[in-house]
């Protein structure tokens, strides 16, 4: 069969058609007997022609046998330009041939099998890297758009490092592939320079960037940054960012702070966790976009210290009363504190049981007269003097003021009784005739009829002992008899 396969051949060779003769080959019915041609033709050869290669590629397995039939030098020679379709591991030294000069078409069964060969653990590029062999490595890297996606398992998420930076990195592999297969790496980039800036983006919003202020800082600083990558990326990660000591303080960090806490781009528990990393205070930053949770949380954290410009700031929410609550001590000292008042605040802070009987003095005291001209207001502030019947330190227009707009009859006749050593005759007059009809007919006409009950017997008495308006009573029935006197 060698004599007639060279004959043959000769004779392709003058009649200048091979392609005839090797077709036939190809052609011979007898299996074993077409080997024995094959192995004769290639023995023959002195280079081979591309439809032998072509042939070649489909028949790893001719070559294995081959080998038995020509030394290593010839059997580099025959194969050297091919690309084998199909490896198998049956011969090791072959296999490590084809290997070591990339003789091999690159799909899944190839790859499958040089893993094997290699010992790979799993299927990642860092376990091919561990295997060491530079030119298994290098081809797969050089194809990394072909041999990731196909070889790569996206359930292993054991990829080191510089592996997620290389593959993040190559434009060559398909985007969803690459995110699918990067989003969840247990391993990930403590050095974020270490990443090209066109995949940056990606970088965090597969959560590949090792949590930490100052990678937060680092893509906060992006020209254009995505706001909801960076959310994302802090929602993710906010326990172990929360856990960090605070950033150094910069004006850097100071606009993240601002940023992060001074909107509501976060969700509330994530931006209760993160707060405690900054030793920053908000310090007339605008407050409008706040929910009032968030602000009572900043308040609670001592963030919200007292000053003028968040006392504006805050003075229309719902939180401002809290807020001067709980800096009363620097409110009080402020030389203009009545500026920070307003009716709610008065509302909420005179029944307080935070304030001492002192300070709620000092406030009512000092507040507006149009404050205290509100009826509510002027309820809760008598309510709180007649609780101890203490006047002192409350000019006498103050108290008028909140007697005759007070709408709490009882504790009017109250305070009213207990006040009036320090109130003109003038003072007292306007507070009875505002106190009702019969106490208005009195003032008007000299002399009137009043129920008989506690509050007004004591009132009666006061005015009789202290004389700011004379007069005489006596019952009469259910009733007191009132008399104006000279």
């Amino acid at each position: 069969l060698h004599l007639l396969s060279r004959r043959q051949r000769q004779m392709c060779i003058r009649d200048r058609n091979k392609t005839k003769f090797w077709s036939a080959i190809l052609n011979w019915p007898n299996d074993e007997e077409q080997q024995s041609l094959v192995s004769a033709w290639l023995l023959s050869s002195e280079r081979i022609e591309d439809d032998q290669v072509s042939w070649l590629n489909d028949h790893f397995e001719f070559i294995e046998s081959f080998r038995a039939c020509c030394d290593d030098e010839k059997c580099f020679d025959l194969i050297k330009s091919c690309q084998f379709k199909s490896l198998n591991n049956n011969d090791s030294k072959l296999l490590d041939l084809v290997i070591q000069n990339n003789l091999y078409l690159i799909n899944l069964e190839n790859l499958s099998v040089i893993c094997k060969h290699l010992n790979v653990s799993s299927m990642s590029l860092t376990s091919v890297r561990s295997t060491n062999h530079d030119v298994f490595i290098s081809n797969v890297e050089k194809n990394i758009g072909v041999t990731a996606p196909i070889l790569f398992d996206s359930n292993d998420k054991n990829e080191s490092p510089e592996s997620i930076v290389f593959i993040l990195s190559n434009p060559d592999i398909d985007l969803q592939w690459k995110t699918t297969y990067l989003t969840g790496q247990k391993n990930l980039i403590n050095d974020v320079n270490l990443v090209d800036a066109s995949w940056i983006d990606l970088a965090y919003q597969t959560f590949l960037i090792s949590p930490c202020w100052e990678n937060v800082l680092h893509y906060f600083h992006r020209e254009k940054y995505d706001e909801k990558i960076l959310n994302d990326y802090i929602n993710h990660y906010h326990v172990e960012l929360a856990e960090q000591d605070s950033p150094n303080e910069s004006d850097d960090y100071l606009d993240l702070f601002t940023y992060l806490l001074i909107n509501t781009k976060l969700p509330l528990n994530v931006y209760k966790a993160i707060i405690s990393s900054f030793t920053y205070v908000v310090d007339g930053n605008n407050l409008n976009g706040l929910d009032d949770e968030r602000l009572l949380f900043l308040l609670d954290t001592e963030k919200l210290p007292f000053n003028h410009q968040n006392s504006s700031l805050l003075k229309s929410t719902s939180i401002y009363s809290k807020y001067l609550t709980k800096n009363i001590g620097e409110f009080l000292q402020s030389d203009d504190f009545s500026t920070f008042l307003n009716t709610e605040a008065m509302k909420d802070l005179l029944p307080s049981n935070s304030l001492t009987i002192v300070q709620k003095k000092r406030i009512i005291s000092e507040a507006p007269e149009s404050l205290l001209e509100d009826s509510d207001v002027a309820d809760v502030a008598l309510t709180e003097i007649v609780k101890t019947q203490d006047f002192d330190g409350i000019e006498p227009s103050t108290i008028k003021t909140i007697l005759i707009s007070s709408k709490n009859q009882r504790n009017r006749l109250l305070g009213f009784t207990h006040s009036i050593p320090k109130l003109t005759k003038n003072d007292c007059e306007l507070i009875l005739s505002s106190l009702g009809k019969e106490y208005k007919e009195l003032v008007s006409n000299g002399a009137a009829k009043i129920s008989i009950n506690r509050q007004n017997e004591d009132l009666l008495k006061a005015l009789k002992k202290h004389k700011q308006i004379p007069l005489t009573y006596k019952k009469q029935g259910q009733i007191w008899r009132i008399e104006l006197t000279k």
